[in-house]
């Protein structure tokens, strides 16, 4: 019969689940990010769960864990994974998708969404909560839209000053 988390005390006489030092707060405390909110719901040694609800238009920072895999299984929404190499896994409800250890990846979340995340220990490593490198913030929902929209401004060619009449005719972005 498979143990539940009510005999949690049972197999931690038995030594047959570590307890690991982690802050206290790390299975209450509801992390706020651009894209939406996340809560760890299990950490264990090597692997650890948490639960994501992400909002329409919102993604993750582009990151990596060098010490833990990165799994992801949408409960509701459709959310989009996205590596170095472009795009890696649309999914769906029911749908999931493994990030190995290393990889540099973002959620993109098409659709309100909820899904969990899980990790594992590279290799056996315990997990480290730390374990992230981060290459920007992400964005809210919209905000892509509006860098975008910005970055192609900032591009255009830059004009000498000149008449009202020059600047009535360029086009607003």
């Amino acid at each position: 019969m498979p143990k539940t988390q009510f005999q949690a005390d049972e197999l931690l006489s038995e030594g047959m689940l570590e307890l690991i030092d982690h802050p206290p707060d790390c299975l209450t405390q509801i992390h706020r990010h651009h894209w939406g909110v996340s809560q760890h719901l299990y950490v264990g040694r090597d692997e650890s769960l948490a639960i994501a609800q992400g909002k329409a238009g919102g993604a993750s920072s582009l990151h990596t864990h060098q010490g833990k895999g990165n799994g992801f299984f949408v409960v509701q929404g459709i959310v989009e994974i996205w590596s170095q190499h472009g795009l890696r896994a649309q999914m769906e409800p029911k749908g999931g998708y493994w990030s190995p250890a290393g990889e540099i990846h973002r959620m993109v979340f098409i659709t309100d969404a909820l899904l969990y995340e899980f990790y594992r220990g590279h290799n056996g490593r315990p997990i480290d909560l730390e374990d992230i490198q981060r290459f920007d913030v992400g964005w809210r929902p919209g905000e892509r839209e509006v860098k975008s929209r910005l970055r192609r401004a900032s591009q255009r060619p830059q004009t000498s000053a000149g008449s009202c009449r020059d600047s009535a005719s360029r086009s607003a972005p």
